[in-house]
Protein backbone atom coordinates (compact mmCIF):
# COMPACT_ATOMS: atom_id res chain seq x y z
CA UNK A 1 0.00 0.00 0.00
CA UNK A 2 3.01 2.52 0.55
CA UNK A 3 4.31 1.79 -2.39
CA UNK A 4 1.49 2.79 -4.55
CA UNK A 5 0.34 5.57 -2.43
CA UNK A 6 4.24 6.55 -3.11
CA UNK A 7 3.69 6.21 -6.58
CA UNK A 8 0.54 8.38 -6.61
CA UNK A 9 1.99 11.13 -5.00
CA UNK A 10 5.51 11.28 -7.18
CA UNK A 11 3.18 11.52 -10.19
CA UNK A 12 0.71 13.78 -8.42
CA UNK A 13 3.56 15.99 -7.50
CA UNK A 14 5.19 15.74 -11.05
CA UNK A 15 2.03 16.81 -12.86
CA UNK A 16 1.70 19.72 -10.34
CA UNK A 17 5.01 20.98 -11.32
CA UNK A 18 4.20 20.13 -14.93
CA UNK A 19 1.03 22.68 -14.57
CA UNK A 20 -1.09 20.33 -16.81
CA UNK A 21 -4.30 22.47 -18.08
CA UNK A 22 -7.38 21.18 -19.45
CA UNK A 23 -6.49 21.50 -23.44
CA UNK A 24 -3.07 20.48 -23.11
CA UNK A 25 -1.90 17.47 -25.01
CA UNK A 26 0.27 15.39 -22.34
CA UNK A 27 2.65 12.79 -23.34
CA UNK A 28 4.30 10.30 -20.39
CA UNK A 29 6.97 8.19 -21.37
CA UNK A 30 6.93 4.37 -19.11
CA UNK A 31 3.64 4.83 -17.99
CA UNK A 32 3.48 1.53 -16.07
CA UNK A 33 0.46 0.56 -14.58
CA UNK A 34 -1.35 3.85 -15.66
CA UNK A 35 -1.38 5.65 -12.52
CA UNK A 36 0.14 9.02 -13.95
CA UNK A 37 -2.18 8.43 -16.74
CA UNK A 38 -5.31 8.24 -15.01
CA UNK A 39 -3.86 11.22 -12.75
CA UNK A 40 -3.29 13.52 -16.15
CA UNK A 41 -6.79 12.19 -17.64
CA UNK A 42 -8.41 13.87 -15.36
CA UNK A 43 -6.73 17.46 -15.49
CA UNK A 44 -7.89 17.58 -19.00
CA UNK A 45 -11.37 15.49 -18.74
CA UNK A 46 -13.11 19.50 -19.15
CA UNK A 47 -11.10 20.78 -21.82
CA UNK A 48 -10.45 19.58 -25.13
CA UNK A 49 -6.98 18.06 -23.92
CA UNK A 50 -5.95 14.38 -24.82
CA UNK A 51 -2.85 12.19 -22.89
CA UNK A 52 -1.02 9.98 -24.50
CA UNK A 53 1.58 7.09 -23.26
CA UNK A 54 4.90 4.66 -24.53
CA UNK A 55 5.62 2.07 -22.64
CA UNK A 56 8.03 -1.17 -23.55
CA UNK A 57 5.94 -3.61 -21.50
CA UNK A 58 2.66 -5.41 -22.66
CA UNK A 59 1.86 -6.81 -19.00
CA UNK A 60 2.16 -2.97 -18.48
CA UNK A 61 -0.31 -1.64 -20.75
CA UNK A 62 -2.65 -4.52 -19.89
CA UNK A 63 -2.47 -2.84 -16.34
CA UNK A 64 -2.62 0.87 -17.55
CA UNK A 65 -5.63 0.02 -20.08
CA UNK A 66 -7.69 -2.16 -17.32
CA UNK A 67 -7.16 1.19 -14.94
CA UNK A 68 -8.25 3.98 -17.90
CA UNK A 69 -10.77 2.15 -19.96
CA UNK A 70 -13.19 4.87 -19.36
CA UNK A 71 -10.82 7.25 -20.45
CA UNK A 72 -9.57 5.49 -23.32
CA UNK A 73 -13.48 4.49 -24.76
CA UNK A 74 -14.02 8.49 -24.67
CA UNK A 75 -11.12 8.88 -26.92
CA UNK A 76 -9.36 10.89 -23.77
CA UNK A 77 -6.37 8.36 -23.57
CA UNK A 78 -4.40 6.78 -25.66
CA UNK A 79 -1.79 3.97 -24.92
CA UNK A 80 1.10 2.38 -27.49
CA UNK A 81 3.57 -0.35 -26.53
CA UNK A 82 7.22 0.10 -27.64
CA UNK A 83 10.66 1.40 -27.40
CA UNK A 84 10.78 5.23 -26.79
CA UNK A 85 14.91 4.87 -28.34
CA UNK A 86 12.72 3.63 -31.12
CA UNK A 87 9.41 5.02 -31.70
CA UNK A 88 9.03 7.12 -34.93
CA UNK A 89 6.39 9.73 -33.96
CA UNK A 90 3.22 10.35 -33.34
CA UNK A 91 0.10 12.47 -34.86
CA UNK A 92 0.42 15.38 -33.41
CA UNK A 93 3.19 17.69 -31.03
CA UNK A 94 2.18 17.51 -27.09
CA UNK A 95 2.16 20.60 -24.80
CA UNK A 96 3.35 18.55 -21.50
CA UNK A 97 5.66 15.57 -21.11
CA UNK A 98 6.44 13.86 -18.13
CA UNK A 99 8.29 10.46 -17.05
CA UNK A 100 8.33 9.15 -13.48
CA UNK A 101 11.05 6.71 -12.43
CA UNK A 102 11.57 5.55 -16.23
CA UNK A 103 14.58 8.07 -16.91
CA UNK A 104 16.91 6.15 -15.70
CA UNK A 105 16.54 3.16 -17.89
CA UNK A 106 16.73 5.15 -21.13
CA UNK A 107 19.25 3.25 -23.40
CA UNK A 108 20.59 6.65 -24.59
CA UNK A 109 18.99 9.46 -23.22
CA UNK A 110 20.68 12.58 -25.21
CA UNK A 111 18.98 11.00 -27.97
CA UNK A 112 15.38 10.19 -26.16
CA UNK A 113 15.74 14.48 -25.12
CA UNK A 114 16.35 15.18 -28.57
CA UNK A 115 13.70 13.28 -29.63
CA UNK A 116 11.02 14.86 -26.95
CA UNK A 117 12.50 17.97 -28.02
CA UNK A 118 11.01 17.98 -30.92
CA UNK A 119 7.61 16.15 -29.98
CA UNK A 120 6.94 19.01 -27.96
CA UNK A 121 5.29 22.30 -29.46
CA UNK A 122 7.36 25.38 -28.80
CA UNK A 123 6.88 26.85 -24.85
CA UNK A 124 6.18 23.70 -24.00
CA UNK A 125 7.21 21.95 -20.97
CA UNK A 126 8.85 18.74 -19.83
CA UNK A 127 9.05 17.27 -16.42
CA UNK A 128 11.18 14.21 -15.74
CA UNK A 129 10.90 12.71 -11.97
CA UNK A 130 13.36 10.08 -10.27
CA UNK A 131 13.22 8.53 -6.90
CA UNK A 132 16.09 5.99 -6.13
CA UNK A 133 14.46 2.35 -6.35
CA UNK A 134 17.39 -0.25 -4.47
CA UNK A 135 20.76 -0.17 -3.01
CA UNK A 136 22.38 0.16 -6.07
CA UNK A 137 20.00 2.96 -8.04
CA UNK A 138 21.92 5.81 -9.03
CA UNK A 139 21.66 9.03 -6.74
CA UNK A 140 19.30 11.60 -7.16
CA UNK A 141 21.65 14.34 -7.87
CA UNK A 142 23.92 12.24 -10.38
CA UNK A 143 21.05 12.10 -12.71
CA UNK A 144 19.69 15.01 -12.31
CA UNK A 145 22.43 16.29 -13.33
CA UNK A 146 23.06 14.21 -16.06
CA UNK A 147 19.62 15.46 -17.14
CA UNK A 148 20.15 18.77 -17.12
CA UNK A 149 23.28 18.55 -18.99
CA UNK A 150 20.93 16.41 -21.84
CA UNK A 151 18.36 19.14 -21.70
CA UNK A 152 20.74 21.64 -22.40
CA UNK A 153 22.23 19.90 -25.35
CA UNK A 154 19.16 18.91 -26.68
CA UNK A 155 17.67 22.73 -26.80
CA UNK A 156 15.65 22.90 -23.64
CA UNK A 157 15.94 26.11 -21.97
CA UNK A 158 14.77 27.25 -18.08
CA UNK A 159 15.73 24.54 -16.60
CA UNK A 160 15.49 23.83 -12.66
CA UNK A 161 15.58 21.46 -10.53
CA UNK A 162 12.95 20.77 -7.81
CA UNK A 163 12.92 17.91 -4.16
CA UNK A 164 10.68 16.30 -2.39
CA UNK A 165 11.07 14.10 0.19
CA UNK A 166 8.75 11.28 0.41
CA UNK A 167 8.50 8.64 2.94
CA UNK A 168 10.52 6.28 1.15
CA UNK A 169 13.27 8.96 0.13
CA UNK A 170 14.32 11.88 -1.54
CA UNK A 171 12.88 12.10 -5.06
CA UNK A 172 14.06 14.75 -7.54
CA UNK A 173 12.03 16.30 -10.72
CA UNK A 174 14.08 17.93 -13.40
CA UNK A 175 11.41 20.89 -15.69
CA UNK A 176 12.56 22.46 -18.26
CA UNK A 177 10.88 24.20 -21.36
CA UNK A 178 11.08 24.37 -25.41
CA UNK A 179 12.06 28.46 -26.12
CA UNK A 180 8.84 29.91 -28.15
CA UNK A 181 11.26 30.49 -31.58
CA UNK A 182 11.02 26.72 -32.64
CA UNK A 183 8.55 26.45 -35.54
CA UNK A 184 5.29 24.30 -34.65
CA UNK A 185 5.04 21.27 -36.55
CA UNK A 186 2.79 17.71 -36.99
CA UNK A 187 4.80 14.90 -36.36
CA UNK A 188 4.08 12.09 -38.58
CA UNK A 189 4.61 8.36 -38.51
CA UNK A 190 7.19 7.31 -41.03
CA UNK A 191 6.93 4.29 -42.68
CA UNK A 192 8.57 1.16 -40.84
CA UNK A 193 7.13 -2.64 -38.99
CA UNK A 194 3.93 -2.85 -37.03
CA UNK A 195 3.38 -2.13 -33.60
CA UNK A 196 4.75 -4.77 -31.06
CA UNK A 197 1.74 -7.02 -29.98
CA UNK A 198 -1.77 -6.49 -30.63
CA UNK A 199 -3.93 -3.18 -30.16
CA UNK A 200 -7.03 -4.56 -28.53
CA UNK A 201 -8.76 -1.08 -28.62
CA UNK A 202 -9.61 -0.18 -32.33
CA UNK A 203 -9.18 3.53 -33.60
CA UNK A 204 -6.72 7.20 -33.10
CA UNK A 205 -6.18 9.70 -35.53
CA UNK A 206 -3.38 8.89 -37.63
CA UNK A 207 -1.64 12.00 -39.43
CA UNK A 208 -1.47 11.12 -43.20
CA UNK A 209 1.26 11.27 -45.41
CA UNK A 210 0.87 11.03 -48.44
CA UNK A 211 -2.19 9.47 -50.10
CA UNK A 212 -2.83 7.41 -46.84
CA UNK A 213 -1.09 5.06 -43.71
CA UNK A 214 -1.52 2.06 -43.56
CA UNK A 215 -3.55 0.38 -41.28
CA UNK A 216 -1.08 -0.92 -38.78
CA UNK A 217 -0.36 2.61 -37.90
CA UNK A 218 -3.02 2.98 -34.73
CA UNK A 219 -2.61 3.45 -31.22
CA UNK A 220 -4.78 1.91 -28.42
CA UNK A 221 -7.69 4.43 -27.52
CA UNK A 222 -10.06 6.48 -28.65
Amino acid sequence: MLMAATTASRNRWTLSLLDVRPDDRVLEIGYGPGVGIALASRMVEGGTGTVTGIDPSDVMRAQAQRRNGRAMRKGKVHLVTGAIEEWPGFPHTFTKIFAVNSAQFWTDPATVLRKLHGWLEPEGRIAITYQPVGKNAPAPGELARQLSANLTQAGFTRIRQETKDFKVGLAVCVVAEKGRSYASRTVIQPLGPPLRGPCPVQGGPVAQAGPSVPERYRWCGG
